[in-house]
């Protein structure tokens, strides 16, 4: 997919809420390639807007090291709830492309099962 526009990046800013329900209804594939051609900060809010279970099927999608990039660039906590949601043997290939630190405290994080308290500190 082309860059986004100018019109279209002014959209997700201005109401995320309503870009997210319309991205929400697109196949993964075009959401997810629309996803790979904005800029990061915008995929972040967007993936935040969508909730884990969507977004977890579009940064399975999306390329690794987009995908890594915008799960930076969210809330740790969504970003998490995210990752939990994305198949274990994909986890490695987006994690790679997050700074050591966060990769190692999302596994930590990871490594707990869902209903502790381990899995959401």
């Amino acid at each position: 997919m082309a860059d986004a526009s100018p019109l279209t990046l002014t959209f997700l800013e201005k109401r995320p809420a309503a870009a997210a329900r319309t991205l929400a209804a697109l196949p993964y594939e075009d959401a997810a390639a629309f996803l790979n051609a904005v800029p990061t900060r915008i995929a972040a809010t967007m993936l935040q807007k969508l909730g884990a279970w969507k977004s977890a099927s579009l940064v399975v999608e999306m390329d690794a090291e987009r995908a890594g990039a915008a799960l930076r660039d969210m809330g740790y906590t969504e970003a998490a709830a995210t990752l939990r949601l994305v198949a274990p043997e994909r986890r490695p290939e987006i994690l790679a492309h997050l700074p050591q630190r966060l990769r190692r405290d999302f596994e930590t994080s990871l490594s707990f099962p869902e209903d502790t308290v381990g899995a959401h500190m």
